[in-house]
């Protein structure tokens, strides 16, 4: 188990021409080709996962089905991931998901039990080696609600809403967890925030933007 740090930044679109440039003049590089990213994140009746991301709770944990998709549009195997939130640190698990019918996800987690498919997020996503930190840069951010209003009783097979946008784009630093936080600001002087790709969805697709709801 290798923990790591994680710093985000939310940016304008607009400006993401203007941070790969800087990236560039300190010596950045493209670490491997962009892709898109599609997730399923799975969630329990309560919406537990998404209520302890807002709230900053540890130890907490997201659980989602994740494929990549290629420039000639073919999806990359679905695999489940579970990516763990600790004082130590940042962690995450990966399996092959093994006969999980996609129109009917189910999930039991042995602390938010029972968990179905909640929304799907999807981005592109560039990969950067920056002042020896992996950087991501993700792009194109749509969100869409992956199930009905509840999770219970019968003929509950996922219902798709609509895509959704925000016109964000998020910057990610991800380094190992022994780099002293003063450090990472030195390299990376931006003003960091927190943003969670799950929570924004589930406010936009399942509240509606209205927080009240949640």
């Amino acid at each position: 188990m290798t923990f790591r740090r994680e710093e985000k930044v939310e940016i304008a679109p607009t400006a993401v021409p203007a941070f790969l440039a800087w990236a560039a003049s300190v010596g950045g590089g493209t670490m491997f080709p962009s892709r898109r990213v599609v997730s399923i994140y799975l969630d329990n009746e309560s919406l537990a996962m998404y209520h302890d991301s807002c709230e900053g709770v540890v130890p907490r944990r997201k659980v989602r089905m994740r494929s990549y998709q290629a420039a000639t549009g073919e999806l990359s195997a679905w695999r489940l991931e579970t990516k763990i939130s600790s004082v130590e640190g940042r962690f995450k698990t990966t399996a092959v998901a093994e006969n999980m019918d996609l129109d009917d996800l189910r999930h039991l987690d042995d602390y938010y039990g029972l968990c179905r498919a909640s929304v799907e997020v999807s981005y592109d996503r560039a990969y950067l080696w920056v002042r020896g930190c992996r950087v991501t840069v993700d792009t194109g951010l749509r969100y869409r609600k992956q199930r009905s209003t509840t999770l219970t009783g019968t003929g509950n097979r996922n219902m798709r809403g609509p895509y959704q946008t925000d016109g964000a784009a998020v910057v990610e630093v991800k380094a190992d967890h022994g780099w002293p936080e003063d450090v990472l600001l030195e390299r990376f002087p931006w003003e960091r925030s927190r943003f969670s790709k799950y929570c924004r969805a589930v406010e936009l697709v399942v509240f509606g933007g209205d927080l009240a709801s949640g």
